[in-house]
């Protein structure tokens, strides 16, 4: 096992080649599931990492609506970015729903900065991600399309 660290709830279990010493699997624990991930060339994203990220948007998506950016700090440590608007949903009153998620996640430390903090922004646009499932299928619904307009033309109503 490796990244054994105390703030670690979750250690990673290394598959090793006995002659070359080469790292070629990598198996941890995320929430529920139990994942064996082979490990590609350096230089780019760590498996658990990866999986963890998309397994981390996916949760936070289902848990709040909201559609954000994942970054991990280390193995123990994550910051959530998120539009301004919903970061005071995310942490919640006291930062009870952060808590909560840090619990439900296994222990992962959990920082939420706002998408204008983002590291490599120059993706982000107005558009690029909605702040809210809510507003995005307001927006696309007919109801919308038709706000502000009367059913009947004035022509054809009688009084």
């Amino acid at each position: 096992p490796s990244g054994m660290q105390e703030e670690l709830a979750r250690p990673v279990i290394e598959v090793v080649e006995f002659p070359t010493g080469k790292v070629t699997h990598e198996m941890f624990a995320f929430g529920s599931e139990l994942a064996v991930v082979p490990v590609s060339e350096a230089g780019q994203k760590r498996p658990i990492q990866e999986l963890a990220q998309k397994q981390l948007i996916h949760t936070i998506r289902q848990w709040a609506g909201v559609h954000v950016r994942v970054q991990f700090t280390s193995d123990s440590a994550a910051t959530v970015y998120a539009p301004s608007n919903m970061i005071s949903t995310l942490v919640g009153r006291g930062g009870d729903n952060v808590r909560a998620l840090q619990d439900q996640l296994g222990g992962l430390r959990l920082t939420i900065e706002s998408l204008d903090n983002l590291p490599d922004s120059d993706d982000v646009s107005e558009h690029s991600i909605w702040s809210d499932d809510q507003d995005r299928r307001a927006y696309q619904s007919r109801a919308y399309e038709q706000h502000g307009r009367s059913k009947k033309t004035r022509k054809g109503r009688r009084r």
